[in-house]
């Protein structure tokens, strides 16, 4: 069983954003071998445009809005998963044969939960991976991302780290989080 990690989510120093008081991601596993993400964003929620949360469906482009991320990678394999969480509890799940190479839906129905109030939004979800892991690797490496849209339109773009001079949550690079047994 693979245990827990998190992280806090910064913003490319390269695009403005708005002041948070704290923005953070885990990863565990749930019951049942499921996959948990969680993100925590506290702010002046009324700074950002974040939709109401509404019944669970699968949408493309959420990038385009507020959205959380975490890209998912086995060691030496370097197929990835992506996925995509909307506070409207919209959601996506991609597979990737490499960097940015080969994307396919991924039938995955994740079990969504938002919490919103006027300084915090929290975005708790839960998958099943097995079907693209095929057995339970020893580590997992974990990217955490996020698109904040503010009231103005603009956005900003939140990682715990940022390995180059422009966004790029697809950049191996930006796999900063480790779960082990």
């Amino acid at each position: 069983m693979l245990g827990f990690a998190d992280a806090v989510l910064v913003p490319h120093p390269a695009v403005p954003a708005p002041p948070v008081r704290q923005f953070r991601a885990a990863v565990s596993w749930a019951a049942g071998r499921k996959l948990a993400l969680v993100f925590r964003l506290e702010a002046r929620i009324s700074h950002f445009r974040i939709p109401r949360p509404v019944q669970p469906q699968r949408a493309d482009e959420l990038w385009e809005h507020s959205c959380f991320e975490a890209f998912i990678a086995c060691p030496r394999r370097a197929a990835y998963l992506e996925i995509n969480l909307s506070p409207s509890c919209a959601w996506s799940v991609f597979h990737f044969d490499d960097y940015r190479k080969g994307r396919r839906d991924v039938a995955a129905e994740p079990e969504i939960a938002v919490l919103q109030g006027p300084d915090v939004v929290q975005v708790e979800a839960s998958l099943s991976i097995d079907a693209w892991l095929r057995r339970p690797p020893q580590r997992l490496y974990v990217a955490f991302a996020s698109i904040l849209e503010d009231d103005f339109g603009e956005l900003s773009y939140w990682a715990p780290e940022h390995p180059d001079e422009t966004p790029d949550f697809h950049d191996p690079r930006a796999y900063t989080v480790q779960t082990s047994k």
